[in-house]
């Protein structure tokens, strides 16, 4: 198993534009050889200031670096205090999203009133590889925001 480290929100504020889409955190592999990691777990929760009926589309999904959007950049977090610091980056609370979106990797619907983990075995991991972003990306069905806290936990190889 290779290192893993986490990408960490808290407290971001989605779109409130129905079927708008949001990436509220992001795994960001350089344009360099070597770089590239397997997204093992998802988690996303809602704050209680989020509307009682809100419905969310969750979804993973994955672009190259050529327009990556505009977003707060963050240092991924070993989960071994002992293990170097990533060759993958990390950004969240994006302002500008990334242009160049496919297919989604993994999606789910969720309600308000729920919270979301999910986790991959490495053989059945999305794969982040050289010059790619992979997004965790939410969609609001109807017209109001909601704030939102969790993670993303990667593993290089």
């Amino acid at each position: 198993m290779g290192r893993q480290f986490a990408v960490s929100f808290r407290n971001v504020l989605g779109d409130a534009v129905a079927d708008a889409d949001t990436t509220i955190a992001a795994v960001i592999a350089a344009d360099t050889a070597g770089h590239r990691c397997r997204i093992r777990e998802i988690a996303l929760g809602f704050a209680d200031d989020a509307p009682a009926d809100l419905n969310m589309g969750v979804s993973l999904q994955r672009t190259d670096n050529t327009g990556a959007g505009t977003k707060t950049p963050f240092t991924a977090v070993p989960l071994d205090s002992l293990s170097l610091a990533s060759i993958i980056s990390g950004g969240i609370d994006y302002t500008a999203e990334p242009t160049t979106y496919g297919n989604p990797l993994w999606a789910i619907e969720l309600h308000r009133q729920n919270s979301l983990i999910q986790q991959w075995a490495p053989e059945d991991a999305p794969i982040c590889n050289r010059n790619e972003t992979i997004g965790l990306v939410t969609t609001p069905r109807t017209a109001a925001a909601a704030t939102m806290s969790g993670h993303i936990i990667f593993e290089e190889f």
